[in-house]
C-alpha cells in the first residue's frame, strides 16, 4: 500500500503503541496524521517530533468515551481536513489489576474505551474515501488472572 501523499488518523497517537505508529507513517511519507489522544501537552510533544520529519501534524485532544464530543470532533474534522485514507485505532488503557481486585469505576472506563469505542467507531467511517474501509485496528483487553 502506497501511503506517501496521504491523511491517517491516528487514536491513542500520544503514547505506547499509537504514539509509534503514528511516527512510523511519519517516517514512510505520509502528507498529514491527526492525531487524537486525552492529553494535549503529550499529543504536542509527538506533534513536534513529527512535524521535525517534515509531516503535517493536527492535534485533537477528545475523551473517545464521550459520544457528543466524538461527534463534534468528527465534524471538525471533516470540515478542516476532509476525507482520512488511513484510520488506526490504538485508544485504550488497563489497569492490569486482577479481576477480583478491579473497581467498578476501572472495570467501565476498560470497558467503554476499549471496547465500546470500537464498536462506535464505525462514526469514523464517513471520514474514509469510498470504497475504503479503516486500514487498521488494535485493540487491547486486558486483565490479570489469579
Amino acid at each position: 500500500m502506497n501511503i506517501q501523499g496521504k491523511v491517517a488518523l491516528v487514536t491513542g497517537a500520544s503514547r505506547g503503541i499509537g504514539r509509534a505508529i503514528a511516527l512510523e507513517l511519519a517516517q514512510q511519507g505520509m502528507k498529514r496524521l491527526i492525531l487524537v489522544a486525552r492529553d494535549r501537552h503529550k499529543l504536542a510533544e509527538v506533534a513536534k517530533e513529527i512535524e521535525a520529519m517534515g509531516v503535517e501534524a493536527a492535534m485533537m485532544a477528545v475523551d473517545l468515551t464521550k459520544p457528543v464530543f466524538v461527534h463534534v470532533a468528527i465534524a471538525q474534522l471533516w470540515r478542516s481536513y476532509g476525507p482520512i485514507h488511513i484510520l488506526v485505532n490504538c485508544a485504550g488503557v488497563a489497569y492490569q489489576n486482577s479481576f477480583l481486585q478491579s473497581k467498578l469505576p476501572q472495570v467501565q472506563e476498560e470497558l467503554s474505551l476499549n471496547l465500546l469505542v470500537r464498536v462506535q467507531g464505525e462514526e469514523l467511517s464517513p471520514l474514509l474515501p469510498a470504497p475504503c474501509s479503516p486500514a487498521a485496528s488494535v485493540t487491547c483487553i486486558t486483565t490479570k488472572m489469579r
